[in-house]
């Protein structure tokens, strides 16, 4: 899939992002409309010349592994068995926050704050946690591309902070609620106003539409 820039934009957002599969439909950036697009022939072929940019796969890669945490996309294997040992001999947790601070107290090799979402599931029993479909993940993917394609110059966004700001953007604050976030309000700010200003005036995208009824 590739990105391109469209004369004609979004009939939803107004964004001129849009993602092209070559399948006919390009998909906004943006809010994630879809619109009638190019069909890719079965004989088409990259340039040999032609070279995939280092920087943009390494962001999605690692942006990827955020959210999959907080999608709880993990097994237990990957959380240390001292880690479990020791937050199992801490319990029992009230919610998320609770088991945080308990990590932050503890002499950990790793404490695994990504993990903080499937941590909540497993030691927090009384507590619904949230769950995201296929389709507001391939939405959150397609936010943090246009970031990425923004941001060509200078440190990029915190990973963390753009985690959390698109699933804001699409009305997810329960699972906001369950993810480790950037505490130091100066860098919360200087975040907010860059991202603020890569989407512009846009209304948020709310994937309620999308998803399965509880």
């Amino acid at each position: 899939m590739m990105s391109w820039e469209l004369p004609v934009p979004c009939c939803n957002c107004k964004a001129t992002s849009f993602e092209e599969g070559g399948f006919g439909m390009a998909i906004c950036l943006g809010c994630g409309t879809g619109k009638p697009g190019s069909i890719a022939s079965a004989d088409a072929a990259w340039r040999q010349d032609r070279v995939l940019p280092k920087q943009y796969y390494t962001r999605t890669k690692r942006f990827k592994k955020y959210l999959f945490r907080a999608m709880r996309l993990q097994s237990a294997t990957t959380v240390p068995e001292e880690t479990w040992r020791y937050l199992f001999s801490h319990g029992p947790y009230r919610d998320a926050k609770h088991v945080q601070r308990t990590l932050k107290q503890a002499q950990l090799k790793r404490k695994c704050y990504d993990s903080l979402p499937f941590l909540t599931s497993i030691l927090c029993p009384h507590l619904q946690a949230p769950t995201m479909t296929e389709v507001e993940k391939m939405n959150a993917l397609r936010m943090f591309r246009r970031i990425d394609m923004a941001v060509r110059e200078g440190p990029f966004v915190s990973y963390l902070y753009c985690l959390e700001y698109i699933l804001e953007r699409m009305g997810r604050s329960d699972v906001v609620e369950n993810i480790n976030r950037i505490k130091c309000h100066k860098r919360r700010v200087a975040y907010k106003l860059r991202l603020d200003e890569i989407f512009g005036c846009e209304q948020p995208t709310i994937m309620m539409q999308f998803r399965t009824p509880a």
